[in-house]
């Protein structure tokens, strides 16, 4: 019996620079978060200079967050959680970016999950989030960046203003409420970050992770403009026993054209991708995740120089989706992970 609910919460009125949330409902099992983001951006005085970050809303956001008694269990950057859902997602999502930058008014508007359990998984209760204590808050939030957001999405003209105006983010709780039987593992995100200062074919980024791993998001940011495509040539993907990429370095491009069989087709993904998803989790199948227990040192090694398009700091971000097993929430596994 399906008994999957979504659940509207309250809506989060985001605060620049400050976390904003909602509370959300316990003594369920969470599969996913729904977040519905829409406001007014408005360019006036002369014409944007560039955009940024194409434009879409979620890259205002530092943090997207789902916060157990205070602590973050599940924290990802805006602009990573737009690539993972556009990537979860079976064809191209609708919404409306900013995508000209002339002088006008735009209303934006997107809709991203943030998933628990496995979209594509045949038994989707096999992974979910259940809180430890069922009378601690369980939250959803989000991080506005410090100015706003606006310099976000476009950078303002000589005499020109960027200005955001009615902003708000709508959540939607999907979850089962009558489910007894524990998950499999429950999902943590959490993140580590790279710094790019000079030309380097050799980068190594170790992933601190003992826990099973979903799926890793490589992300090229600069810290003045956002998302960058420039800063990563190739990668490899090992441990000390096998090379999951490798163990020649494979092409950014050819890497990020192929994630293309797997999720939703055509996507305009090539067009300047600043991420690729590297999902482990293949046909919703918990035997195909990364399981770090049957290796050593699983790294990356980048092949990578500074962006030449950005004018800040260049850094390589690592989304690393991890699956916990849990002795109080967690049944034990019965298969081979």
């Amino acid at each position: 019996m399906n008994n999957r609910q979504k659940r509207p919460v309250s809506n989060i009125v985001p605060v620049a620079g400050d976390r904003a949330g909602t509370d959300l409902a316990n003594n369920v099992q969470t599969h996913y978060l729904e977040f519905s983001a829409e406001c007014d951006v408005a360019i006036a005085g002369a014409a944007a200079a560039s955009l940024r970050n194409r434009g879409n809303i979620f890259a205002i956001f530092d943090e997207v967050a789902l916060v157990e008694a205070g602590k973050d269990v599940q924290l990802i950057k805006g602009t990573v959680l737009r690539a993972l859902a556009e990537q979860s997602a079976p064809s191209s999502l609708s919404g409306v970016d900013l995508s000209s930058t002339a002088i006008g008014n735009t209303h934006l508007k997107r809709t991203f999950r943030l998933y628990s359990a496995h979209p594509y998984a045949v038994m989707p209760r096999e992974t979910a989030f259940v809180e430890h204590d069922i009378r601690a808050k369980l939250r959803a939030e989000v991080k506005l960046a410090a100015d706003g957001g606006a310099g976000r999405l476009a950078l303002a003209g000589v005499g020109g203003t960027v200005v955001i105006s009615n902003l708000v983010v709508r959540v939607k709780q999907g979850c089962d409420p009558v489910e007894q039987v524990k998950p499999y593992f429950i999902p943590h995100i959490h993140s580590q970050v790279e710094s790019v200062a000079a030309v380097n074919d050799q980068l190594d980024s170790f992933i601190k992770s003992a826990a099973v791993i979903r799926a890793i998001i490589v992300s090229q940011e600069d810290t003045a403009v956002g998302e960058v495509s420039d800063v990563i040539n190739g990668l490899i993907l090992q441990g000390d026993q096998r090379a999951l990429i490798g163990p020649k370095s494979a092409a950014w491009a050819d890497l990020v054209a192929g994630q293309e069989f797997d999720f939703g087709g055509a996507s305009g993904f090539l067009d300047g991708q600043a991420h690729l998803v590297i999902n482990f989790q293949e046909g919703g199948r918990l035997v195909n995740c990364l399981n770090p227990n049957q290796d050593t040192n699983l790294k990356f090694t980048f092949d990578c120089q500074p962006s030449a398009v950005g004018t800040g700091d260049s850094k390589i971000r690592l989304t690393v989706i991890e699956l916990w097993a849990d002795a109080q929430l967690t049944k034990p596994v019965d298969f081979p992970v």
